[in-house]
């Protein structure tokens, strides 16, 4: 039966994520971005919390309703960087990395998998406007995962109060990631947050590869070539260019995991490192720092401006930018998934 001209047909957007399909999204963000201020305004009047396993590092869960698709959201403790975690820090890595799973490297740690969650389909990035370099460092790191990313670009009044102009749509194009403007702590940009979230989530479109320069690419390839075998792989199960960088830095997990499973190749591996710094002007986990330092600095520079918005470029200006930008990574989904 046809539906009479007062009904109006809506699409039904599958995968529908409701139920056991609800989506599963990481919350992270640098300390005092606004993360937690987002995860209270969503939250239910009794959401769950506990602790990453064999930590005192508290998370918390709740429960998402988002249109007809629900998704279960997990407020990570705040990350600074993913650079040199390690201890107690190191839970919330390995919750984005494997969830409830146990990657064989991890498999001999008493505390169990990092948290009772299998690993996140999406990420949730909270920065602070009126910081933006700094947490596009974290942005960049975390765009090595693997994983769909959005980013809550959050405390967006007090940047045009400082006369900070960020242009979101320039942002996300360089990215390959939708960038949503927010104000956590009055609720403005949530329902748009997450709607986009979802979207992005059924279009499976992962960052674009954020390169390191060419002087440390090309200083890296035969450690790279080297690390790039398939037990490797599958001890690990991160991407390859993850390993690639965090092993690089003198990460020290994933250098002791290496070290205990891999002993017998370890000293070409340290040798491999020891010469990829020849020629840099730091030490080489000082320059891949100053390089994602000065990644970082040109896209602010390139996405921002001193001085206020003209008075036609409102709140509301900005949301139909976000727009634009959801349908263009949404036709990014669409010509991969056809390719």
């Amino acid at each position: 039966m046809k539906p009479s001209r007062s009904e109006t047909a809506v699409p039904l957007r599958t995968p529908l994520f409701r139920g056991e399909r609800r989506l599963r999204i990481a919350l992270v963000g640098m300390p005092n971005a606004g993360k937690s201020t987002l995860f209270t305004a969503v939250s239910s009047a009794s959401p769950q919390s506990g602790k990453l396993a064999g930590t005192q590092r508290a998370y918390g869960e709740c429960t998402v309703q988002i249109g007809l698709d629900e998704a279960s959201l997990i407020d990570l403790p705040s990350i600074p960087s993913l650079r040199h975690l390690a201890g107690e820090d190191i839970a919330a890595l390995k919750y984005l990395l494997w969830g409830d799973e146990r990657a064989p490297v991890s498999a001999h740690e008493p505390a169990g998998p990092a948290a009772p969650f299998a690993p996140p389909d999406l990420i949730i990035q909270v920065l602070d406007a009126t910081s933006l370099q700094a947490h596009l460092e974290l942005t960049l790191e975390l765009a090595q995962l693997g994983r769909p990313l959005v980013l809550a670009l959050n405390m967006m009044d007090q940047a045009r109060e400082k006369g900070l102009h960020v242009n979101v749509r320039a942002l996300a194009r360089r990215l390959g990631v939708p960038v949503v403007p927010t104000v956590a702590l009055m609720g403005l940009g949530i329902k748009e947050l997450f709607a986009t979230a979802v979207d992005t989530a059924r279009a499976g479109v992962c960052p674009l590869p954020q390169l390191a320069g060419r002087h440390i690419g090309r200083n890296l390839q035969p450690l790279s070539r080297a690390l790039n075998r398939p037990e490797i792989h599958a001890a690990f199960r991160v991407p390859h260019a993850l390993l690639v960088t965090m092993f690089a830095e003198g990460n020290r997990y994933f250098r002791d995991e290496l070290r205990q499973h891999f002993p017998q190749l370890m000293p070409d591996f340290e040798r491999l490192r020891a010469d990829a710094a020849h020629g840099l002007p730091r030490r080489l986990e000082e320059e891949l720092h100053a390089d994602r330092h000065h990644r970082a600095a040109r896209l602010f520079e390139a996405a921002t401006r001193a001085g206020a918005p003209g008075a036609e470029h409102g709140w509301r200006y900005w949301l139909d930018v976000e727009l634009a930008v959801k349908e263009e990574i949404l036709a990014l989904g669409s010509h991969l998934a056809g390719n």
